[in-house]
């Protein structure tokens, strides 16, 4: 049932994009803000009241999806028709679909997709890998996982406004703005992952503590969510840069190499999972990490100064 919200989740992404290349930024967030109190207060609605169950909630989540479509739509149809002297948004009126729009829409969309199903996959196969050792490390694994997903957060915030950043400058030609802001950008991002990193090194145990009882729990399970944040803390850097780099080529229509990217966080991540795990147990899950990291800033970078240079 769940699945019937995926077209409404497509609209919303390419609606919400769409705002936030003209630099709107405040509707998405209001509209994803009123979209999950909408989700609280109907899921209440279904599940307590109507005693729909598990389809309550999914029938929630659907309408909530559906309603933060609808006000971005909204936005976006008022923002496309919107009379302005000055002509600030370019329309051809003689022809709405452009075989050459539809093209570069592919060429840029199409790897972008696969990267995320790349990324997928890679965290599919860690999981089927982690589920070999015991109990307590599952446990312990996956809370702290939810930590640096909390965390990662920010990262993903900073590549998406990267992305319209670097778009708009590049449409307009003005490269010099591009790699001033992806400077800043690096600067913000990687003084954010140190706050982030001291989070996870200092407060990470204790943070555990707010998933599960340590007195319900074997100990293990703390020590192994703590090592596993540690060693992400450490490199914790290295994650938003990547985000950050990925998105400025992303932005200036390269999404060819972040995908050949995720395809080499794939490899390390698979085969730390898979191969290293066999020599140094557990602890191979949480370098895959970090070398998945390692080798896809490589990449990026390499890609980035290359571009840097290349139209200079």
């Amino acid at each position: 049932m769940i699945f019937a919200g995926v077209p409404f989740l497509v609209f919303y992404q390419f609606f919400a994009a769409t705002l936030r290349s003209r630099g709107n930024s405040r509707i998405p967030l209001a509209a994803l803000t009123i979209s999950s109190i909408c989700n609280i207060v109907l899921d209440l609605l279904f599940i307590c009241v109507f005693n729909m169950g598990i389809a309550g909630a999914a029938l929630g989540t659907i309408l909530s999806e559906a309603l933060v479509m609808i006000v971005c739509g909204y936005n976006v149809y008022g923002m496309l028709h919107e009379k302005k002297a000055d002509d600030d948004i370019a329309r051809d009126n003689n022809e709405y679909i452009s075989s050459d729009v539809v093209r570069r829409l592919i060429v840029v969309g199409l790897p972008m997709a696969l990267q995320s199903g790349i990324t997928a996959i890679g965290g599919l196969i860690v999981i089927s890998n982690v589920n070999h050792f015991d109990i307590t490390f599952l446990t312990g694994y996956t809370i702290a996982g939810k930590i640096y997903a909390l965390l990662e957060i920010a990262a993903s915030s900073y590549a998406v406004a990267v992305v319209a950043y670097v778009s708009q400058n590049f449409g307009a030609r003005k490269i010099d703005r591009i790699h001033s802001g992806v400077r800043a950008s690096l600067i913000i991002g990687i003084g954010t992952a140190l706050v982030c990193s001291f989070i996870m090194i200092a407060f990470g145990q204790s943070a555990m503590g707010l998933f599960v009882d340590s007195s319900s729990v074997s100990p293990d399970v703390f020590k192994y969510g703590r090592d596993y944040l540690l060693v992400l803390g450490i490199f914790y850097p290295l994650l938003y840069t990547l985000y950050i780099i990925r998105a400025a080529l992303q932005g200036g229509g390269n999404s060819f190499v972040p995908m050949i990217s995720s395809f080499g966080q794939l490899i390390m991540r698979v085969f730390c999972a898979v191969v290293i795990t066999g020599f140094i147990g557990c602890r191979g899950i949480y370098y895959g990490e970090i070398t998945a990291w390692i080798f896809a800033n490589l990449i990026l970078i390499a890609a980035y100064y290359y571009e840097l240079h290349l139209k200079k």
